[in-house]
């Protein structure tokens, strides 16, 4: 789990520490790269997240980009 924003603190804290992978303030404390380079195959990504945070910022968009500049095999 990708946690964002301070609201999410207290369930990331909740979670056991192999589903913890990132807990940061906002989008912009998020690297695309590393989080595309921690995916393997069969790994399934949900965006859940309010429009604020991930849809003005293009959230999506930018991920997609991330994992097409990586060659990282994926299915839509």
């Amino acid at each position: 789990v990708v946690a964002v924003g301070s609201e999410m603190f207290e369930l990331f804290q909740m979670l056991r520490p192999d589903q913890q992978w990132e807990n940061v303030s906002d989008c912009d404390g998020l690297s695309m790269e590393a989080l595309v380079d921690r995916l393997e195959p069969g790994d399934r990504i949900l965006v859940k997240g309010s429009k604020k945070i991930f849809w003005q910022n293009q959230f999506v968009a930018k991920l997609i980009a991330a994992i097409d500049a990586s060659n990282h095999p994926r299915v839509l």
